[in-house]
């Protein structure tokens, strides 16, 4: 799974206590990452990987998730998602 602006990791964290899951990648900028790293561990949340964009590799992703951050982005930021999770 990965979601694209996780905010502060809250939809995870209520999706954890629903669904186990593989890997569920956070991607969104350096200050929301910090607090969704320290949300689901304090959380408790297993197998949660929040990153930067820049740190994001092209990969093959079963769920996508993005509640209005893709349509906040520019349109390169969104290409860019496009080519690299879609």
């Amino acid at each position: 799974i990965i979601e694209i602006g996780g905010g502060y990791g809250g939809q995870c964290t209520v999706l954890s206590k629903l669904f186990s899951w593989k890997e569920y990648t956070i991607v969104d900028i350096p200050g929301p990452v910090a607090l969704i790293t320290k949300y689901v561990q304090k959380q408790k949340v297993p197998n949660v990987h929040p990153i930067t964009a820049e740190a994001l590799i092209e990969d093959d992703y079963d769920l996508v998730i993005s509640n209005y951050a893709l349509t906040e982005c520019s349109p390169e930021v969104q290409e860019f998602y496009i080519q690299k999770v879609l």
